[in-house]
């Protein structure tokens, strides 16, 4: 096998685990979507069953459920800002990749790339949409 043959199948492996990279960001951004979404119905839920005076005991448990959504949505806070360090990555990579002209990837990935990033903006939006709303 020559160099260039070598090159050819590192340069197609790079391209599958670029497009892997953001079919995954894309999956973990919708996953973020659903937990902010499930603690949003969880804290209406919480404020529902307590409103008015509670007792002791009542507030107690209140207050768990509270703290529990707050370890929650601090979690999901650190997913939040770990897409925003690992987006534009991704993004400056797949340009590269896109405008390489020595290795351009063949036709079907560049579709596959697209398709992923479009994927990726509209979870993206969807999670927008979510974090305004829980705001």
């Amino acid at each position: 096998m020559n160099r260039y043959t070598q090159k050819v199948q590192i340069k197609a492996a790079e391209h599958r685990r670029l497009l892997a990279e953001l079919k995954e960001l894309a999956v973990s951004v919708n996953r973020c979507q659903d937990t902010i979404m499930s603690l949003m119905a969880e804290l209406t839920s919480a404020n529902a069953k307590f409103q008015g005076q509670r007792t002791t005991q009542q507030e107690v448990k209140y207050l768990t459920i509270l703290l529990a959504c707050a370890k929650r949505k601090l979690t999901w806070e650190k997913q939040i800002a770990s897409f925003r360090k690992r987006a534009p990555a991704l993004l400056a990579e797949m340009t590269t990749t896109l405008n390489d002209k020595d290795f351009p990837p063949a036709d079907e990935l560049k579709g596959e790339m697209m398709q992923s990033l479009q994927l990726v903006q509209a979870a993206l939006e969807q999670l927008q949409a979510s974090s305004d709303a829980a705001a």
